[in-house]
């Protein structure tokens, strides 16, 4: 089994969410078709009042550690998941996300990837099935090249980098992959399927914010260069890098 037992958790699944117990049940219920010994549950909450705290109580030791108290949005939700797991890998999977495809998930063996910073794999999304990453230089262009649930994060390897910016609401995750790479850490490509995705989560959302976001981002990463870009990409003048075959 890949998923060897240990006083330390190989991976730590972290769910974040907020009045959302309806799209918790599904995740809750996906986390038990892959939970064993070596992999830790932690779901961080931000004070919710619609069932939820009832809900994860309901699974009993499924959820190893449930925080629900007020934050400050979610990527300091996702912060705090990192600070209280253990994992040394860590993958986020939100209310209403799960896992594709449990057998596939339990095929992954984590060890042999001990000198990379971040594997991801192929996505399921809602409506369209199982979508494979773009390129990397897909990260030129403001498009982060995989789904964020479908990315697992190597602690050790990572340290301190694996904290999200909370400098917006929202992208954040874009920011982060960007410094992974700029700091060279090894990337991993699984042509299996990670995670289900259902979508609408908050950095999906077209919006004045989101875009603000990702120009930073873009500019503080590639410069003027990756400003011209990505706005010939969102002008429809620039294809993006064909995606994975």
């Amino acid at each position: 089994m890949p998923w060897l037992m240990s006083e330390r958790p190989i991976l730590s699944i972290i769910t974040v969410c907020f009045r959302d117990a309806k799209n918790l049940a599904a995740t809750l219920e996906s986390i038990k078709a892959v939970k064993q010994g070596g992999i830790e549950f932690v779901i961080v909450d931000g004070g919710s009042d619609d069932g939820t705290a009832e809900l994860v109580q309901s699974y009993g030791e499924l959820v190893d550690t449930f925080i629900s108290e007020p934050d400050k949005g979610t990527f300091d939700a996702m912060n705090k998941g990192i600070r209280h797991s253990r994992g040394k890998w860590v993958i986020f999977i939100n209310a209403g996300d799960g896992i594709a495809d449990p057998a596939a998930f339990q095929s992954i063996k984590l060890t042999e990837y001990a000198d990379a910073g971040l594997v991801y794999g192929n996505t399921v999304y809602a409506g369209r099935g199982e979508v494979k990453p773009y390129p990397e230089a897909s990260l030129q262009y403001g498009l982060i090249m995989a789904c964020h649930q479908s990315m697992l994060f190597n602690r050790d390897i990572l340290g301190d980098d694996i904290f999200y910016s909370e400098r917006f609401p929202l992208v954040n995750e874009f920011d982060l992959v960007c410094r992974i790479v700029a700091k060279k850490h090894l990337r991993m490509y699984i042509d299996i399927p990670v995670a289900y995705f259902m979508g609408g989560g908050i950095s999906s959302r077209i919006s004045w914010e989101a875009r603000r976001a990702r120009y930073f981002y873009v500019a503080q990463h590639f410069g003027f260069r990756g400003l011209i870009m990505t706005g010939l990409e969102s002008l429809g003048w620039l294809s993006l890098p064909a995606r994975r075959k």
